[in-house]
């Protein structure tokens, strides 16, 4: 049994299709579930830096506004990171919620969340072990 693609019928709202290739048999198929490809595509800059701000800056009130947005997007490949693009390749193998929380928690460590986020010491011998386990590639899921 062969797989069909038709792609002569899709709606193109919300979507660019920039070559069809009309109605053909599948013969090939790549499921990057691991991140592997996106190596490939060059993405530790991206990514890397995305764990960078959140780490430096945080997760405060509007931290996903159009205007820091432009400002993370602004400042790709600009910025040295060693630390983080360690943890991207190492992490190639792992989903991409791992990296970002890795980032997370490194901005929680580095007290760059809301002041309204109470935690305590406790919570943050906590956070250091979980950010020791997973920059030693040890988390477990």
């Amino acid at each position: 049994m062969a797989a069909i693609l038709d792609d002569t019928g899709l709606n193109d709202a919300g979507i660019e299709i920039v070559n069809r290739v009309g109605r053909r048999e599948i013969t090939h198929v790549i499921h990057d579930i691991d991140g592997t490809h996106s190596l490939i595509r060059d993405w530790p800059p991206v990514m890397s830096l995305s764990m960078y701000w959140a780490k430096v800056c945080g997760y405060g009130e509007g931290y996903d506004s159009d205007e820091n947005a432009q400002k993370l997007i602004d400042r790709v490949g600009r910025d040295e990171l060693p630390e983080m693009y360690r943890i991207c390749h190492e992490n190639a193998g792992f989903s991409a919620i791992t990296q970002l929380e890795y980032g997370v928690r490194r901005a929680i460590q580095d007290g760059n969340v809301p002041s309204s986020l109470p935690i305590t010491d406790v919570d943050r011998e906590r956070n250091l072990a979980i950010i020791n386990i997973l920059s030693d590639g040890r988390e477990r899921y």
